[in-house]
This record gives structure tokens, C-alpha cells and sequence, in this order.
């Protein structure tokens, strides 16, 4: 739990996603958490971000569930711009990349409130994992306040 190193993995998740190179910033996720360095508010927020135009939902359900210590259901494979880097994959289900963010480290509501936002507009319809994924972040996070606008896309599919 190195901080400066914490520092380092960010500033090369950052320059990947200034290069626009999704599996680069991925595979640096990845090495962060292999080297037992926890993850922050800040990589989760430049990793979910950089998921934002690229339309990556799969990745960023991943993402969040993972920032947020909510269990994976299954490590959803996407493709192009959505497929999840094969040594991220090997990773994330370790105990120690699921560890949910807290206090100073937490991901900013703000963020959590952007995402869901985005799902709700990228989520094909029929699918269930979305308001499954709410109801869990509503229980984790109880005085988490969602948007009428964006509940009713969530829950409407």
C-alpha cells in the first residue's frame, strides 16, 4: 500500500489512456494489483472514464463492481474496445483486488453516479445485469441518491 507507488501505476494508467490504449491501461491494472499495490479512488476514475466513449459496458460493470467489493458474477468478455485484458482477467477475482475502496480512497459519488448514467444509455435491452448491479451498489452504498431520469432507464429494460 505504497502510496508513490500507488502514485506511478496511476501516472501509467493516465499516460495509456492519453494514448488511447485501453489494453495498455488495463495490462498496467493488472501489474498494479499482481505487485499487492492497492488500487484508488483516482484509477478507478481514470479507468472508468477512459470506458465512457469507448462505450466499454462490460468493462466498466467490471470496473465498478471491483472498485466498489461487489462480487463478480462472472468476468464478462467484450470485444474490441469492451474486451477485458487477458492478465486483468487472471487477476480481479483474487480477495485482494476485490477489496472495496474506503474513506479518503473511496470512488467519488460523482463517478459512481456517471457510470451508472452511461449504463443506463449503453445497457442492451432484456439485459438484467444492470438494475442487479444498482440494487447492489444501493445496498453497499445506502445514502447513494440515483437521478429519477437514470433509475427509470435502469430499471425500464
Amino acid at each position: 500500500m505504497d502510496p508513490p507507488l500507488r502514485r506511478v501505476y496511476n501516472n501509467l494508467i493516465q499516460a495509456a489512456t492519453c494514448d488511447n490504449d485501453i489494453m495498455k491501461a488495463q495490462e498496467t491494472f493488472a501489474k498494479m494489483l499482481s505487485h499487492r499495490v492497492r488500487p484508488d479512488g483516482r484509477t478507478y476514475t481514470l479507468l472508468l472514464r477512459f470506458c465512457v466513449p469507448r462505450r466499454a459496458h462490460a468493462l466498466s460493470v467490471i470496473l465498478l463492481r471491483t472498485a466498489l467489493g461487489l462480487k463478480q458474477d462472472e468476468l464478462i468478455s467484450g470485444k474490441g474496445q469492451d474486451a477485458l485484458h487477458p492478465t486483468l482477467a487472471k487477476v480481479l477475482p483474487s480477495q485482494w483486488a476485490t477489496a472495496p475502496l474506503r474513506g479518503n480512497n473511496a470512488l467519488q459519488e460523482e463517478v459512481i453516479l456517471d457510470m451508472l448514467d452511461f449504463l443506463s444509455r449503453q445497457a442492451p435491452p432484456g439485459d438484467f445485469c444492470l438494475p442487479r448491479l444498482t440494487e447492489e451498489i444501493q445496498k453497499a452504498l445506502p445514502n447513494l441518491r440515483l437521478p429519477k431520469s437514470t433509475m427509470s432507464r435502469i430499471f425500464e429494460h
